[in-house]
């Protein structure tokens, strides 16, 4: 049987061991003759990334999955540059309401309800 890609269906694949291994090893050898730049991690740009993600992670099953992911997206487009606050916290709201009706109502999952779910 052959594995499912995504992708450009056009492009050729790999569909056993010793091709991934030559493909792999190809892509050594293209890289050994260009040096690879190691930087150290800037981190003053990812310091307050990981922070949110973990306030988020923390904060998921108390606030539940509405309020919790939309403040999230907001505030992490916030991080990457964005200076419209309205805009990122209506998309924000329109991506986790998306996603909410994908995992609850369609697939049938629960998400954390919160607060919001409490009597």
């Amino acid at each position: 049987a052959t594995a499912r890609w995504f992708g450009n269906p056009d492009q050729p694949r790999p569909d056993n061991a010793e091709e991934i291994a030559a493909t792999i090893q190809a892509l050594r050898d293209a890289l050994a003759d260009e040096p690879v730049e190691v930087r150290d991690a800037d981190w003053r740009a990812a310091a307050p990334s990981a922070l949110l993600f973990l306030a988020y992670a923390v904060l998921l099953e108390p606030a539940g999955y509405l309020p919790a992911t939309t403040v999230f997206i907001a505030l992490a487009s916030r991080l990457l540059g964005s200076r419209r606050p309205g805009r990122d916290l209506l998309a924000a709201f329109v991506v986790t309401v998306s996603v909410y009706a994908l995992f609850s109502l369609l697939l049938g999952l629960r998400l954390p309800a919160g607060f919001l779910g409490r009597p």
